[in-house]
């Protein structure tokens, strides 16, 4: 993991921030098809997934490139909700949650749970993608481009996690706190 900190702003409104460049240690429950490395994930086939070792308990962006894919899942989901995970599944079982934020690529649609919030959500490769909590209000970005900011709110201790259903090349990914 390689973490820079960084102060930006002037006087009483400076902020500190602390952006994480996740290594592969600092992923867990990795299904074998999936090669996370510095800042990337690598896979040619496969169905299943990967999440973090880090929980977020505040603000954050969750962000990375998507170079090229096929039927990727991604989202954020409760830590409360770890039993529930699955790292044979390229979803990581994530509409079995009580409460799950995610993306899936088979259908290009942005749920919360199992209820469609953006359909047709499309990308091409390059585009860095977002998930971001302010306070309690969590949202998928494009660039940046707001894809869906959810009703659903949470300010319980979130995890992040990355699966496939195919081949996929995700390239920067990082965390700012």
């Amino acid at each position: 993991m390689l973490t820079v900190n960084s102060l930006s702003g002037f006087g009483s409104r400076a902020t500190f921030a602390t952006v994480v460049i996740p290594g592969a240690s600092d992923w867990q429950d990795i299904d074998s098809d999936l090669t996370f490395g510095t800042g990337v994930l690598d896979a040619s086939s496969g169905n299943g997934a990967g999440r973090t070792v880090a929980t977020f308990d505040g603000d954050f962006d969750i962000q990375f490139t998507i170079t090229s894919e096929t039927n990727m899942s991604f989202g954020i989901y409760p830590s409360s909700e770890d039993g529930t995970y699955n790292q044979a599944e390229g979803n990581g079982l994530l509409g079995n949650m009580t409460n799950s934020w995610r993306y899936n690529g088979g259908d290009d649609t942005i749920y919360w749970k199992t209820t469609a919030k953006a359909t047709s959500v499309s990308f091409s490769g390059g585009d860095v993608f977002h998930i971001t909590r302010v306070g309690s209000t969590i949202e998928f970005l494009i660039g940046g481009s707001s894809q869906h900011e959810f009703s659903e709110t949470s300010s319980a201790e979130l995890r992040f996690t990355m699966g496939i259903g195919g081949a996929v090349n995700i390239d920067d990914i990082q965390w700012t706190l």
